[in-house]
């Protein structure tokens, strides 16, 4: 009796962490689609209104955030490589941070930086493409 409630605590334990962990962090497939088409149009204001729709679903003063936004991206199909250049480096108020991405479509790069307000919520502000 005692072995079958451990097992079921192990379930359900095992289901929980799956469902917890695997939700966040990877970018659903429409929004991964219309982000790799508004950026590839270079529609860039269309880009930061998907990427705030995916903002506003962490939790309002979450430390990790920034980390989760930038893994979130590196799990989009057409971004090569989102790096956090600085966190909460630019001085105003709230501070911003700054990500860049690598987009990579049929071998062409487009290369462009993020900056993010660092406010309760995060909230991508403008996104400046680089000459690379």
């Amino acid at each position: 009796m005692k072995q079958k409630s451990i097992i079921i605590i192990l379930i359900l334990l095992s289901i929980s962490i799956t469902f917890w962990t695997c939700s966040k962090d990877e970018i659903s497939r429409s929004d991964d689609k219309a982000m790799c088409e508004h950026v590839q149009s270079n529609n860039f204001d269309e880009v930061i209104s998907v990427m705030n729709n995916h903002l506003q679903r962490f939790r309002k003063n979450d430390d990790k955030a920034l980390e989760k936004f930038a893994s979130w991206l590196n799990s989009s199909s057409c971004v090569k490589e989102a790096k956090i250049i600085c966190d909460s480096c630019m001085y105003s108020l709230p501070p911003q941070s700054d990500i860049k991405v690598v987009f990579m479509f049929n071998s062409h790069e487009i290369v462009v930086n993020l900056y993010v307000l660092m406010d309760e919520k995060l909230k991508v502000l403008r996104i400046i493409q680089c000459d690379e």
